[in-house]
C-alpha cells in the first residue's frame, strides 16, 4: 500500500508552563483560489475527506479566492460551507485584490466575523490575523499586521492567561527563509513570555515545517488549487494534531482517495483483533480528566516512561499518556509501527489507569500517510548559534588589536563576551565593519573578482579563492578612521571584475551573484541604508556590460530589532604568544570558535 507523509500536530495546553498541554486535532486547507467559474472538483474531495475524519474546526489560512470578488465568494462559500466542523477563516492577499476599502468588508459579510479575532477552542486560544499589506495605496505581495491590529492583540493577550497554550495563524509566513512578514519582529515581540507554541500559515502553495531561534514551530501548509513545488508537494491540505508536547503534522495529497479509514471501535478492557495492509495504525480518543491507557499482550507489562506514546523495545506493549481535557478533548496519535503486528492481534489487553479518564469512544483507524513526529518547546527553550564571521577559521593575525565580528541568534538580551587565549575583548570604537549576505560568487570555478570598496578605495575582495553557491554571511572589518575620511561616506559593492574589482562587468560574466542584509556595524549599532533595506535581495551579476555595484550605500538608520544581531569586540593580542590560539564567543549557554594563527 502506498504511504504518504502526513503530518499531525501534537501542542500545548492549559497547563503549559506547568507541564501538560491539552490535545487538539483540526484540519488545515489553504490557498482555495479559484476563478468564479471552476467547479470546484478539488475542494469538494478536500470537504469529503475532512469531514470524514471529524477535526474539531477547519482552519483556513487566507486566500479562499483568487480575486475577492462577490462572484468568486458566491462560487466558492456553498462548497466551504459543508465543512461539518466549524471554519476558522481569515483572508490573505487574493482576497484584498478586491481593493482595500471593500476586501474586509466582503469577508466579514460571507464568513460572518472579523478578519482577525481569537477564539478559545478545548483549552488552546486560536489566533488569527489580516496579514495583507498596501502599501501607497498598492497591494503588495508580502504581508504585515498592521498597527490596528497590534494594538487589539496587546490587549487581547494582556487578557488571557500567561500559560495558555497559543496558536497563531496568518496567510503570510512568519519568521521564513523568503521574509514574508515585514514587521515580523514586531509582531512577534508581543508574546515575549506568552506560551505561542507554533504558527499556521499558507500563500507559498508549497509545505514547510521549521523551527526559530525562540524554538516556535511554524508550518507553512500548500495550496488545495495549484502547487509550486508540484513533483513533491502537489496539491492538497493538512492534519494536525496535538497531544501535551507532542506535534505530529501531515500533508495530505488530494490524489490519495482514503488517507483515513476506521477500522475498528471498540472498549477497555479488549481490543478486537485488527486485520490491515497497512503500516500505519492511528489511535483516536475521545475523553474527559487525565490518564492513561495500556495496550499490552498477555504476559507483557509495558516499561516506566515519559511522554505520549511509550513503546516497549520488543514492540509488544504500549503506553498512551493523555493531558488533562476539561472539556471533551480528541486525541489523534499514530502508533509506532513495531508496535502493531503483536499488539493488536488476537490477546490485546486494554487497561485505563487514572481516576478522572472518561472515556468517549476509542478507535484504531489505518492510514496510507506516514505520520512525521516533532517535539514541541519547553519554557524557555531556545534555539540560537552563534557564528564567527570575521576572523575566518586558521586566518593568520597581528598581535595587536584584532577586530572580532560575530552572528548571535538567541532570544537572550545578555552581553556576548569574546575572548582570544587569556585574552578579553571590549567593544570598540576603533573599528566598523562591512556586513552582509551573498550568493552565488564565482571566484575560484570563472575567476571573476568581488569586492568591496570604501569611499572609493579598494577594501577586500570577497571569496577569492572559492566558489559561494549558497547564502553566506561576511564580515570585513576596517579602521573607524578610515569611515569616517569624508563628509558623506559610503562603500559599494562590485560583482565579477576579472581585474581591479572596479565593476568593470565582462560581457563573458554569467554569474548570478546576489547580496542582502547589508549593514555597517559601528560599536554596538547597526545602520543600514534607508534606500537598501535589510531583507532586500539586489542582483549583482548580470551578463551586462555595465559596471554591476550596488546603490552607494550611506547608512544612517539604526536597524531595527531583528531575531539576529551583530557583536563586533576588539582583542588586544599584544601579550600573546605567537602561532595557534582559539578564539570564542559566547552567550549564555552558546558557544562558537574558530582557530586562528598569531604571527611572530
Amino acid at each position: 500500500m502506498r504511504v504518504f507523509s502526513l503530518l499531525i500536530g501534537l501542542v500545548l495546553g492549559s497547563a503549559a508552563f506547568a507541564g501538560e498541554l491539552p490535545p487538539l486535532f483540526y484540519a488545515v486547507v489553504s490557498d482555495t483560489q479559484k476563478p468564479a467559474n471552476d467547479p470546484l472538483t478539488e475542494l469538494r474531495g478536500v470537504v469529503a475527506q475532512v469531514n470524514q475524519v471529524e477535526p474539531s474546526f477547519v482552519l483556513m489560512p487566507g486566500d479562499q479566492t483568487d480575486t475577492g470578488s462577490v462572484a468568486e465568494y458566491e462560487n466558492v462559500m456553498p462548497v466551504i460551507r459543508q465543512f461539518v466542523a466549524p471554519v476558522l477563516a481569515m483572508p490573505g492577499n487574493h482576497e484584498a485584490v478586491a481593493g482595500n476599502a471593500v476586501y474586509r468588508g466582503r469577508f466579514r459579510e460571507y464568513f460572518g466575523e472579523m478578519p482577525y479575532s481569537c477564539r478559545a477552542v478545548g483549552g488552546w486560544q486560536v489566533i488569527r490575523l489580516d496579514s495583507v499589506l498596501f502599501q501607497d495605496g498598492k497591494l503588495a505581495h508580502e504581508g504585515a499586521v498592521d498597527e490596528a491590529q497590534l494594538a487589539w492583540l496587546k490587549a487581547t493577550l494582556a487578557a488571557i492567561p500567561k500559560d495558555a497554550p497559543i496558536l497563531l495563524s496568518q496567510h503570510h509566513p512568519l519568521r521564513y527563509p523568503a521574509i514574508q512578514t515585514a514587521n515580523e519582529e514586531e509582531l512577534l515581540r508581543l508574546f515575549v513570555g506568552r506560551n505561542l507554541v507554533y504558527t499556521v500559515t499558507g500563500h507559498r502553495h508549497m509545505n514547510d515545517v521549521y523551527q526559530d531561534v525562540d524554538a516556535i514551530w511554524h508550518t507553512v501548509t500548500g495550496s488545495v488549487s495549484f502547487s509550486c513545488r508540484p513533483a513533491t508537494d502537489g496539491i492538497g491540505y493538512r492534519l494536525v494534531s496535538t497531544v501535551d508536547r507532542d506535534l505530529w503534522t501531515a500533508w495530505i495529497d488530494c490524489k490519495d482517495p482514503q488517507p483515513a479509514r476506521l477500522l475498528t471501535r471498540f472498549s477497555v478492557p479488549v481490543c478486537p483483533p485488527v486485520v490491515t495492509e497497512a503500516k500505519q495504525l492511528v489511535l483516536r480518543v475521545r475523553y474527559r480528566g487525565a490518564g492513561e491507557l495500556l495496550f499490552a499482550a498477555q504476559g507483557v507489562e509495558a516499561p516506566a516512561g515519559e511522554g505520549t506514546v511509550v513503546a516497549s523495545p520488543t514492540g509488544n506493549a504500549l503506553r498512551i499518556r493523555l493531558p488533562e481535557s476539561r472539556d471533551e478533548g480528541t486525541a489523534f496519535i499514530p502508533l509506532p509501527e513495531a508496535c502493531t503486528p503483536a499488539l493488536f492481534a488476537s490477546g490485546c489487553q486494554v487497561a485505563m489507569e487514572g481516576k478522572s479518564l472518561q472515556l468517549v469512544s476509542t478507535e484504531l483507524w489505518e492510514s496510507t500517510a506516514h505520520w512525521q513526529h516533532l517535539a514541541l518547546k519547553r519554557p524557555g527553550e531556545t534555539k540560537g548559534s552563534i557564528r564567527i564571521l570575521s576572523p575566518r577559521p586558521g586566518e593568520a593575525l597581528s598581535r595587536g588589536p584584532i577586530p572580532v565580528v560575530a552572528l548571535v541568534e538567541s532570544s537572550d538580551s545578555g552581553v556576548s563576551k569574546v575572548k582570544l587565549g587569556s585574552a578579553t575583548g571590549t567593544t570598540t570604537d576603533a573599528f566598523a565593519a562591512v556586513v552582509f549576505q551573498a550568493n552565488g560568487l564565482q571566484s575560484k570555478s570563472h575567476g571573476f573578482r568581488n569586492c568591496v570598496y570604501v569611499n572609493d578605495t579598494f577594501l577586500t575582495d570577497i571569496a577569492p579563492d572559492r566558489d559561494v553557491l549558497a547564502w553566506e554571511w561576511f564580515a570585513f572589518p576596517l579602521r573607524k578612521s578610515l569611515w569616517e575620511a569624508v563628509p558623506k561616506p559610503h562603500f559599494r559593492l562590485t560583482a565579477g571584475t576579472p581585474d581591479d574589482g572596479s565593476g568593470a562587468n565582462p560581457p563573458a560574466n554569467n554569474e548570478d551573484y546576489q547580496a542582502r542584509d547589508l549593514v555597517l556595524l559601528t560599536g554596538n549599532q547597526c545602520l543600514v541604508d534607508p534606500a537598501l533595506p535589510v531583507a532586500k535581495t539586489i542582483p549583482l551579476g548580470d551578463n551586462g556590460p555595465q559596471p554591476q555595484t550596488l546603490v552607494e550605500c550611506h547608512p544612517t538608520d539604526p536597524l531595527p530589532p531583528q531575531r539576529w544581531r551583530l557583536v563586533l569586540q576588539a582583542v588586544d593580542a599584544s601579550a600573546l604568544a605567537p602561532g595557534g590560539n582559539t578564539l570564542s564567543v559566547r552567550l549564555g549557554n552558546l558557544a562558537a570558535t574558530v582557530p586562528v594563527v598569531l604571527r611572530p
